[in-house]
């Protein structure tokens, strides 16, 4: 995109690699050393800093965001998403806007580039304020006691834990396809795992470690480790075995020292059930933002998926519309005998209570179709999104779904 005129002389643009180490140095001071690797690593590919933005004053680059572009799956439909993530902006240079005016660049970046969702992981609130809902849970997290994972499966034979490398890049690609394939969750490809392998062999944060068996790699886990805070993170990990996860584990504490060590779940996986028998779970409420600009369009890519739902279940034989008020617009869903016959833009209603019918507000609209918690009990936890009819159908189309995606992708 061409260069913006902000005010006070200021410019809006795609990074180049000149600006590498202000935009790696912002982060850094923001957020804290882990960061400034991992910024380097983007940013080392062309294709990356076209989609990076910095507001430069002069020479001097005083704000950037990053845009991560993902392909996700979801109940076996792929198709493409992008995260708005390493937001900062100097310190002279704040409440000016500049986030803003940066966010709404990336906004018409993806709709230019046809990109239908995006995610952010960030602060309570304040995402709100640009089209995002809060969308996805994050995975259940563990928590674990080093004794009693040492402890357990004593004499894991024959698997050894160590830093993944180059050479590991085919097997985790491989070890992919453990990986539930329905649910949503993003797609790692032998790009991610060659940028994955390089940002943590050059940060000390960062762990990609690899569980190897005398038949090869049987698992991988992902440690990040935040200098500015007392807790490392164990990602949503793979492994084939109970043995490869609780070494897996075993290692990712030894890695975070005396920092506190949270695991995120991998739902319906060998390594997830792992976690269960090694660790404690609990619930972080905060979810990760979505933001779905076009809710009609989005419900026409789903089309196959809402039709495989209804297909399968007792309304296969059902025939009808379904209209869902956005409030200020609104989205019809024809289905005759198990297809799905349209998806159309239809009028908002301002009270839904008032005809009975069905109303989400926008920005909980992402939960709805990516399944957060299901439509009725989307209902019952959010005041503003109302179901008063077609409340079994509703729950049909928008099942709850489980996810592995986390705030670090």
């Amino acid at each position: 995109m061409d260069p913006i005129a902000l005010a006070d002389g200021l410019v809006l643009r795609s990074a180049t690699e000149a600006d590498i180490d202000a935009i790696a140095a912002m982060n850094v001071d923001a957020f804290g050393e882990q960061d400034g690797p991992d910024v380097r690593t983007f940013l080392a590919q062309p294709a990356t800093r076209r989609t990076w933005s910095v507001v430069a004053d002069g020479e001097r680059v005083v704000s950037s965001i990053g845009r991560i572009d993902h392909a996700l799956h979801f109940d076996g439909l792929n198709f493409p998403a992008a995260q708005i993530e390493y937001v900062s902006t100097d310190a002279d240079y704040q409440r000016r806007g500049l986030v803003a005016a940066q966010i709404d660049w990336h906004h018409r970046w993806c709709a230019e580039a046809g990109i239908p969702v995006q995610f952010i992981g960030g602060i309570p609130y304040f995402y709100r304020r640009f089209g995002y809902g809060y969308g996805l849970s994050p995975p259940t997290l563990f928590l674990f006691d080093k004794g009693s994972v040492s402890a357990a499966h004593d004499g894991i034979a024959g698997v050894l834990v160590r830093d993944a490398t180059e050479g590991d890049v085919d097997a985790l690609v491989r070890l992919e396809a453990l990986r539930r394939t329905d649910g949503l969750r993003v797609v790692r490809d032998a790009n991610t795992w060659h940028r994955m392998v390089t940002m943590c062999d050059a940060n000390k944060w960062a762990h990609l470690l690899v569980a190897e068996a005398p038949d090869g790699p049987q698992g991988w886990a992902l440690v990040y480790d935040h200098s500015d805070e007392p807790r490392a993170y164990l990602l949503p990990s793979v492994a084939a075995t109970a043995e490869a996860s609780t070494a897996l584990v075993r290692v990712a504490l030894d890695r975070a020292g005396e920092h506190l060590l949270v695991g995120f779940d991998s739902p319906g996986s060998v390594f997830g059930e792992q976690l269960r028998a090694l660790g404690s779970p609990f619930e972080y409420g905060l979810g990760y933002y979505v933001r779905i600009p076009d809710p009609v369009a989005f419900i026409e890519l789903l089309r196959p998926i809402l039709e495989e739902r209804l297909g399968e279940s007792e309304l296969a034989d059902a025939s009808g519309s379904l209209e869902i008020s956005l409030y200020t617009t609104g989205i019809a869903v024809d289905y005759e005998h198990g297809a799905v016959t349209g998806v159309r833009a239809i009028e908002g209603v301002e009270d839904p209570t008032d005809h009975d019918g069905i109303g989400v507000a926008p920005d909980w609209f992402p939960a709805l179709a990516l399944g957060r918690w299901g439509a009725c009990e989307l209902a019952r936890r959010v005041d503003d999104v109302i179901i008063l009819r077609d409340r079994k159908l509703m729950d049909v189309l928008f099942p709850q779904r489980a996810s592995d995606v986390a705030a670090d992708f």
